[in-house]
């Protein structure tokens, strides 16, 4: 029983404790959270869509976490759900997300632009013209390889400016859609011209040609992009036409290439690879998925598809060689003498993926790895070449003393490198080391994808192949 000085000192207790408690509630400075208002619910909506299909099918699945608590409509847009995603993995500089009509014609293989890329050379204002493609609108100009830029839209361009490079990439690859040029030809002619972007069909063969030396008949060929069907039709003829005039020898300049499909790799290095590797017998690569999909993993063998039977072959490289590009030299080099000339190595991208459609967009996780015959593979840091050269741009292709074409026909001819290597002649108008204009040259060209797209349904897992039919 309690009496009253019990029920006294009870009475203080608890008017202690009830104090203490709204004291301590209203110091607190974390609100009270609903957990049912801050729980994240995943919608019929593009980024939630997008995330679960990346979440499902990314190489590298395990270090993405739930949807709850990555929260894709915390992004902007579904560009930004990709780019958030390659945070979560250091090796993933390739993951993108397109539209699906900008899809539509890459497999067509057309594009809509100038029709022509740019590089410093000898110095920060030396902007020299890459390639160029035929039908485009610099094709039809008669603009070609080597062609100097000495003002674009009356302003000369410093690459040691980064306002200009910027500029460069805004009227490259921005919504400009015409820009005033002053160009310098080979022949030191100045010319004006006013170019507009248009849609053209790439010419993914830039240039071919056979060059005679004793018995030796070396074929060149300048392959730029491993596109669809149309980029497998010109590859038929480019080979036809080496085959038929006795080609013995072989290079390949890949030296802007930076990939494309699977399919038309394939293609290639059937055409390429000698004839020991028979139809059905030679491991070409392994596809190799997440744990998930890992049943699906699946070997690649060899078809030999032409009648060229080379021991060795000679390829042109740089750092923009990539993606499928690199494929194909992986995949020759167990079953050939495969040499690499070019400026230091190629890119670095042994992964590719599957078009995955979300809403008007095609999603691209990296999806898988290949594996080549012997297990090479994740060379992220790319291939270093054999003999480092200049891509030289003071010469078109095909010219025999441009740096890296003369380099590669003596090695097939000498059976050796030459001791000392081409140095690039700098500009003394600046201070630029070759290093340095590299590292400005890495910076231009950025939005051109390095890709190697796996495009034939036999090879997607089976939810993949459904979503394709499905959005066909």
């Amino acid at each position: 029983m309690l009496n009253n000085t019990h029920l006294k000192g009870m009475n203080y207790f608890m008017l202690f404790f009830v104090s203490l408690s709204f004291l301590l509630s209203s110091c607190s400075k974390d609100p009270v959270i609903n957990p049912v208002s801050d729980r994240y619910e995943v919608k019929v909506e593009v980024r939630d869509s997008a995330y679960l299909k990346i979440k499902d099918i990314y190489l590298w699945t395990e270090l993405l976490p739930s949807i709850e608590d990555f929260k894709p409509r915390n992004s902007a847009d579904i560009f930004a759900v990709m780019a958030k995603v390659r945070t979560y993995q250091p090796l993933d500089r390739f993951s993108f997300v397109e539209k699906k009509a900008d899809t539509d014609n890459s497999n067509q293989g057309l594009d809509t632009d100038f029709g022509f890329l740019v590089k410093f050379f000898s110095g920060t204002t030396d902007l020299r013209i890459t390639y160029v493609y035929k039908s485009s609108p610099a094709g039809n100009a008669s603009i070609t390889r080597g062609w100097k830029i000495l003002e674009l839209n009356g302003k000369t361009i410093d690459g040691s400016k980064q306002a200009d490079i910027d500029y460069l990439n805004d009227v490259f690859f921005g919504t400009t859609q015409s820009a005033d040029f002053k160009f310098q030809t080979l022949d030191g002619t100045v010319v004006s011209m006013t170019l507009n972007k248009g849609m053209y069909a790439l010419n993914t063969v830039l240039y071919k040609n056979i060059y005679t030396y004793g018995s030796k008949k070396i074929g060149y060929m300048v392959f730029n992009e491993f596109s669809g069907i149309s980029s497998v039709y010109e590859l038929t003829n480019a080979i036809d036409y080496f085959q038929s005039n006795g080609t013995n020898e072989m290079i390949v300049d890949l030296r802007y290439n930076r990939g494309g499909f699977v399919s038309t790799q394939d293609t290639l290095a059937n055409m390429l690879a000698p004839q020991s590797v028979g139809r059905g017998k030679q491991i070409m690569y392994k596809y190799i998925f997440n744990q998930k999909y890992s049943s699906w993993n699946e070997t690649t063998y060899f078809y030999k598809a032409s009648n060229l039977n080379l021991t060795k072959i000679v390829f042109i490289v740089t750092p923009a060689s990539a993606s499928a590009s690199e494929l194909l030299i992986n995949n020759l080099r167990p079953v050939m003498n495969v040499k690499l000339v070019g400026e230091n190595k190629t890119y670095g991208k042994p992964v590719g993926f599957f078009p995955i459609p979300v809403y008007n967009y095609n999603i691209y996780p990296v999806s898988f790895k290949t594996v080549n015959s012997v297990g090479s593979a994740d060379y992220y840091d790319g291939f270093p070449v054999d003999k480092n050269t200049v891509d030289d741009l003071s010469k078109d292709f095909g010219d025999v003393n441009e740096a890296s074409l003369k380099e590669a026909l003596n090695y097939i001819n000498t059976g050796a490198f030459t001791a000392i290597a081409p140095k690039r002649i700098l500009s003394s108008s600046g201070s630029v080391s070759e290093f340095q204009l590299d590292g400005i040259n890495k910076s231009l060209n950025n939005p051109v994808r390095k890709v190697s797209i796996e495009n034939r349904p036999s090879k997607m897992p089976r939810p993949i192949r459904n979503l394709q039919e499905k959005f066909k």
